[in-house]
């Protein structure tokens, strides 16, 4: 279930390691520097940071440890990611390997083997707010894109 994305939420970028200075992923920190809401612009850009915010309207409040919410990274590629000024992790997308050679050890290792293999990171529960939380990037070597990044979260069916 994707929470957000950049057709639904507006990203803002800055550059620069100004950002850590600042600590411009805190909400002091994010109002003293000037976003440009052209995130487009950062996109490929050596070391940008991108900011979003998002609502918890549309998720599964009953238990959110058993339905965890979770981070999407699916086109990031190496850098940090932070929850309402948390750290949420520091995030490298490797792409998985196919082994076509033999001995290889199961069918099943062959399913997704070059999807990233870790995409989703896990905000602990009490991090968020059921509003007006901020999603802060900060990805070292310029993201290619955007519009895959999101909030999701796992559904478990007993």
């Amino acid at each position: 279930q994707l929470l957000i994305n950049d057709q639904t939420n507006l990203w803002e970028h800055q550059k620069g390691l100004v950002g850590e200075y600042f600590q411009i992923y805190t909400e002091q920190g994010s109002s003293k520097v000037e976003w440009n809401t052209q995130w487009t612009k950062g996109i490929n850009k050596p070391i940008p940071w991108f900011q979003a915010r998002f609502n918890l309207d549309h998720i599964i409040r009953e238990d959110l440890n058993t339905n965890p919410i979770l981070l999407d990274a699916q086109r990031l590629n190496h850098g940090h990611a932070f929850i309402n000024g948390n750290d949420l992790s520091f995030y490298w997308l490797l792409q998985g390997v196919c082994h076509d050679s033999t001995p290889c050890c199961c069918p099943q290792a062959q399913i997704n083997c070059l999807q990233p293999t870790q995409r989703y990171y896990h905000i602990p529960s009490d991090w968020l707010m059921p509003k007006n939380n901020l999603l802060t990037i900060f990805d070292d070597l310029g993201a290619p894109s955007l519009s895959s990044v999101g909030i999701a979260q796992r559904v478990v069916i007993a």
